[in-house]
């Protein structure tokens, strides 16, 4: 029998032998699927329900158990053991860094920007420079003097820098912090969720957060909805309503622009009036052949009638500002125009 699974496991180990170990692994699992499920469909049976688990994302530490932990991490004995804590903890919670980013970043990538801000070049993957959260910067830019250039920031005595256990084994060593915080252990996750929370209840544009987190869609930040801040209404019907005040460069406040409408008492009018009738045209309706207005001769004038300005027309729609200006010289041009068609040479 093709299917047998002696069959598919010397398949698996013979014929495959050539491909990478996720597609080894991929391949089998589809053979054996379809031979489990061949095999119960000559018995009359029904393939069993395979169970799925949703992966449920780690909670964010709280205020209280960041300052036990920042306290934990400047008290360590030898300076390296306090300036690995430091990294660690400012890099994570700081500057949102996962554990394989972490692990690259040497001296010369973390520098001081303007205005004492801490920047931290991240490579790998997912190539981004990184501003540091300011509660945390000046450890950084602090613990960051004494590493050399070329030197890795954290474990710079690890030697397998793609091992993912490089900062859960150096955690392990200190069993003692168990006893002084609410989690069980210090997690560079849940540093990143915390960084993460942060930033989205901050109000920070999510173009913003997904550039500095190197993630590629919204899809990613929608696990972390369940631990956001929930907004009052009243602040909820104000931030959907907009901005309505403004303020002066001199602390004056003023409320902010709002465009004006006087409604038209003769209909609503689609196209600008002021130009087409001072010069002796009139709209009509748009062609449903070329979607555009065509004009038309209006009545003549009677002699002696002034062309009326659009102050003595009440029936236009009133515009704001710089629009007004701008709509009575085009009224003008238009109308210079028309005039020097219809005089002759």
């Amino acid at each position: 029998m093709i299917l047998d699974q002696s069959t598919v496991e010397r398949f698996i180990l013979v014929g495959c032998r050539d491909m990478a170990a996720n597609s080894r692994r991929t391949c089998s699992s589809q053979l054996r699927r379809a031979s489990e499920a061949l095999l119960l469909d000559q018995l009359g049976q029904h393939p069993p329900v395979r169970l799925k688990a949703t992966a449920a994302p780690v909670a964010p530490y709280p205020p209280a158990e960041i300052a036990y932990w920042l306290i934990w991490a400047q008290s360590l004995p030898t300076p390296a053991q306090r300036r690995n804590a430091c990294l660690l903890f400012c890099l994570g919670v700081g500057c949102g860094l996962a554990v394989e980013d972490l692990v690259y970043v040497q001296g010369r990538d973390i520098l001081a920007g303007p205005t004492g801000r801490a920047l931290v070049k991240v490579h790998g993957r997912r190539p981004r420079t990184v501003v540091c959260r300011y509660a945390y910067e000046e450890l950084l830019l602090a613990e960051a003097a004494h590493i050399p250039a070329d030197a890795y920031a954290f474990r710079p005595d690890w030697q397998d820098r793609t091992s993912k256990h490089i900062a859960s084994d150096w955690l392990a060593r200190y069993p003692r912090i168990i006893g002084r915080c609410d989690g069980a252990v210090l997690q560079t996750q849940r540093l990143r969720t915390t960084w993460l929370v942060d930033l989205l209840n901050a109000g920070i544009p999510l173009k913003v957060i997904l550039k500095a987190s190197g993630l590629g869609t919204l899809h990613s930040l929608s696990r972390y909805l369940v631990f956001l801040h929930d907004v009052p209404e009243a602040e909820a019907s104000d931030l959907l309503r907009g901005r309505h005040e403004q303020e002066e460069p001199g602390g004056q406040t003023l409320p902010a622009y709002r465009p004006r409408f006087t409604p038209c008492t003769a209909g609503p009018r689609p196209y600008p009036q002021r130009p087409c009738c001072e010069a002796g045209l009139r709209p009509r309706a748009p062609q449903r052949s070329t979607g555009t207005p065509s004009l038309q001769r209006a009545p003549a004038r009677p002699e002696g009638l002034p062309v009326p300005h659009s102050a003595d027309r009440p029936d236009l729609v009133a515009v704001h500002g710089q629009e007004h200006e701008h709509q009575r010289r085009m009224g003008d041009a238009l109308l210079r125009l028309v005039s020097r068609v219809q005089s002759p040479p």
